[in-house]
Formats: structure tokens, C-alpha cells, sequence
């Protein structure tokens, strides 16, 4: 048979599992409802394109024959693999798509699409920027990803920013009301990078070895706002974040509070003050926007209050000594929830006033938080 190929069904199925994300179901376009099949040698590629992201994987065959190439509907063709499990799967190209035959007593007639018209981000493996290993990349982006604005009013805060500024690297996000960012490295230029969310979460599920590139023009210079992630047996190819042209990303180090601006520091261990968090939260009725919490002196603790016009109130006192000099001060709860679910171990809570934005610190030195203060 020509123009063929052999491959476990489970092999296949992980594989569309990870794209399946990025195929867009209900679209005036049918090909971009599509993935492509592309058979060269042995190796079976399926790439899946959003037209601001581009992943692609590379398989081994079992078997395979030709060079081709067919555009078909993933989703039907998951659940064929899905179901097969170890069973091989022999995949055909037909004049309408393709043909997928189980077990030889199972045969799927599905249709497909000219791949010439398949959308891509395209381009060329350029510069490397960073290499990324032992998980690295994933970890770091977990650090600060929590705090991605999803408001589309400011577009440019919708993804994770990789920023080479004043001799540091850094990945930060923001989404106005709190900010978190990891230092990764130095820098020898300056260049800020916008990674869109949807590519963040392909980004972590690329494996613990990561390589961050360029995507080069026609004459080796870097395309704009293109950025080429490659990882064993995976491509991403994706469009960054535009910038506008009055607005760049946010200075993280002006908004930042400098150590010697602080007044008193809160030391507290992550337990005690999540369990507090959620206690004072039980309150909280507000789906998504999240409720004032209070933090206040109760008899030398710091105690956390939470308030509900109609159903009353909470005080939660956890085991930690109110400083000298701290002053009361008020935050959104589910926003502090977040960053303390995103600490380790020790604490340390920075304050400058009640309405200075209040640094928060644990036992990684790498990561700072900031959080905006509430009027109580």
C-alpha cells in the first residue's frame, strides 16, 4: 500500500489530546477546524494552528510509506485512537480524506481537506534566547501565571511577560490589582516579550527540556512578535502579545515597594494564613470578584475579618504576633488567596501604610509579590 501509515492508538491519542485544545470547533473556515496529517520517512507530524499559535508534534510510525499529507477533523479521529488503546491503527490517504482501519475488521471513512491551505504562524528556527531544563521553564511560569489579567481592556496584560530589562531577566504578570514576578537570569539587551496565555499552557506541557528562540526572517533578523519554542519530538510556534504603542508593559520596578521604604513586616507561616483566608472567606458570596478582607490588631495576633452586609461577620485570629508600627489595612480575599496558595514555608508581609501596595515574600528569594491595599 502507498501512502500509509502504522501507529498505536494510544501513541495517537496522547498526541491529538494535547493539541485538541487549540482546534477551533465552530468556525465559518472548515480548515481551521482541522489538523494535518503530514507523513515523511517515518516520522507522522500533527500540527494544529489557531493562527496565533502553531504546535507541532512529531511521532515515530510504526510503519509508513510516501510523502503526503491530509487536513482532517481531530476530534473523530481522537476517539477512534482513544478507543483502539494498543491496537495498531493503519491510516490511508483516500481521494475524500482518510481511511482508519482497527483490528482489520474496523474501518473509518473520514473526510478531509487539501493541507495546502492549512494555516500556519510559520517561519524559521532563529536565535536561541534560553535554553530551559530539568522542568525549569514550566516552573517558573507557575510562579507568576496566577496573576495574568483575563480583562480584555488591556489586552497587553493578557499573557505572561518575559522581560529583558536593566541586565535582568524576568518572567512577571499582572492584571493591575497584583503582580508577581521571578528573576531567571541576566540580560545583555533590553526586550520585552508578551507570551499569550493559551501559548503559556502549551509551553508547560512541552517536558522538562525547553528551548526559547527567534523566529528568523527570509534575511536571518528576528521577525517581530514571533517566538519558536522546541522541545524533543514538539514544535511551538506562536504570535506574542502586541504591544500598544503608548502603553508597554508595566514598570514592575516602579510599582514595586523598595525594602528600605518598609515601615513593618508581618511574619507568618503560609498554613496558618491560608487556613485563616478561607476561614474569613466563608462569607464570601461574590463569584470571581472577591470581598474586602480586613487585617487587623486583635489583642497583639494578627486577625483576618471578613464582613457581609447581610449575613454578618467573620474574625479569624491566626498565630502570628501583630508588629509594631503595622497598620490596619484591607485586601481583596480571593486575590491574597492566591498568592499565599503560591507560597512556600515562612512568610513575610511588607508594609509601608495602609495604602502604600504591600509586598509579599517566602522562602523562594527569586519571586516577589505585590498586592494592591483595599480602603477599610
Amino acid at each position: 500500500m502507498t501512502n500509509v501509515f502504522t501507529i498505536e492508538g494510544r501513541v495517537l491519542a496522547r498526541a491529538l489530546a494535547d493539541i485538541l485544545p487549540l482546534v477551533l470547533k465552530r468556525v465559518s473556515v472548515p480548515i481551521l477546524a482541522s489538523v494535518e496529517l503530514a507523513v515523511a520517512g517515518s516520522t507522522l507530524k500533527l500540527t494544529a494552528c489557531d493562527m496565533d499559535i502553531e504546535v507541532e508534534q512529531s511521532l515515530d510510525a510504526i510503519d509508513a510509506s510516501g510523502k503526503w499529507s491530509v487536513a482532517v477533523r481531530p476530534h473523530v479521529l481522537f476517539a477512534i485512537a482513544r478507543l483502539a488503546g494498543a491496537a495498531e491503527l493503519v491510516v490511508q490517504r483516500t481521494d475524500a480524506g482518510i481511511s482508519v482501519t482497527v483490528d482489520q475488521d474496523t474501518v473509518y471513512q473520514l473526510e478531509g481537506n487539501d493541507s495546502a491551505a492549512f494555516p500556519r504562524v510559520g517561519g524559521e528556527r532563529g536565535r536561541l534566547l534560553e535554553a530551559f531544563s530539568n522542568g525549569r521553564l514550566g516552573e517558573l511560569l507557575d510562579k507568576v501565571r496566577w496573576a495574568v489579567s483575563t480583562e480584555e481592556t488591556r489586552y497587553y496584560l493578557n499573557g505572561v511577560a518575559w522581560l529583558w530589562r536593566g541586565g535582568v531577566r524576568r518572567f512577571a504578570a499582572t492584571d493591575g490589582h497584583r503582580l508577581a514576578f521571578v528573576r531567571c537570569g541576566s540580560a545583555d539587551e533590553d526586550a520585552d516579550r508578551v507570551i499569550p496565555t493559551k501559548a503559556v499552557a502549551f509551553l508547560r506541557k512541552m517536558g522538562p527540556s525547553v528551548a526559547l528562540h527567534d523566529i528568523a526572517q527570509r534575511d536571518g533578523s528576528a521577525t517581530p512578535l514571533r517566538l519558536w519554542a522546541e522541545a524533543p519530538g514538539v514544535i511551538v510556534r506562536m504570535r506574542l502579545v502586541e504591544m500598544s504603542p503608548t502603553h508597554g508593559y508595566p514598570d514592575i520596578d516602579r510599582v514595586t515597594p523598595k525594602a528600605e521604604s518598609f515601615r513593618s513586616s508581618f511574619a507568618v507561616k503560609q498554613v496558618d494564613l491560608m487556613d485563616g483566608i478561607r476561614r474569613a472567606l466563608v462569607l464570601d458570596d461574590r463569584r470571581g470578584a472577591g470581598r474586602c478582607l480586613t487585617i487587623a490588631n486583635d489583642g497583639g495576633r494578627v486577625s483576618i475579618g471578613g464582613k457581609h452586609h447581610d449575613l454578618g461577620t467573620a474574625r479569624v485570629a491566626i498565630r502570628s504576633t501583630w508588629p509594631d508600627g503595622a497598620e490596619t489595612f484591607g485586601v481583596n480575599g480571593r486575590y491574597l488567596a492566591d498568592i499565599v496558595r503560591h507560597c512556600v514555608g515562612e512568610m513575610t508581609i511588607h508594609q509601608i501604610d495602609a495604602g502604600a501596595p504591600i509586598t509579599v515574600l517566602d522562602e523562594d528569594e527569586a519571586v516577589t509579590r505585590v498586592i494592591m491595599p483595599m480602603r477599610v
